[in-house]
């Protein structure tokens, strides 16, 4: 990604902010553990990765985040809603607690809830014309 963000000529590569939905958003925060040249800031709306099939997935999140924040220098930016499906306000939290534990700079910014499911933030229309809280 960053190797073909090279490659455009509008693009300045030397100020980045790396951003990702759902598991783009854990592969964000992933991404800023190995220190990429270039990228300033990433954005993590509703990351992780759900494993329903593993034993105390939650606590193995909250552990890698931990991971990741021991190791990324760049701030980021945390966004996730109360009524996440894939997430709640404790896996969340977890997350976000482990990763500030492990040295990361970042906010979390909880927008509350939103239509059925927060998860969706990004996926619905009406999130992009509303731009308001549901």
């Amino acid at each position: 990604m960053l190797d073909y963000l090279a490659t455009l000529p509008y693009a300045d590569r030397s100020r980045v902010l790396v951003t990702g939905v759902s598991h783009g958003g854990w592969t964000a925060l992933a991404l800023g553990a190995l220190h990429p040249r270039g990228v300033k800031g990433l954005v993590n709306f509703a990351g992780g990765l759900r494993q329903e099939g593993c034993v105390a997935w939650e606590n193995t999140l909250a552990r890698a985040a931990g991971s990741y924040g021991r190791r990324t220098e760049v701030p980021s930016l945390w966004l996730y809603g109360d009524n996440d499906t894939f997430f709640s306000p404790p896996t969340f939290t977890a997350m976000y607690r482990a990763y500030t534990a492990g040295g990361a700079r970042q906010k979390l910014v909880d927008y509350g809830e939103f239509g059925n499911d927060a998860h969706m933030l990004f996926a619905l229309r009406r999130a992009a014309r509303s731009g308001s809280r549901r």
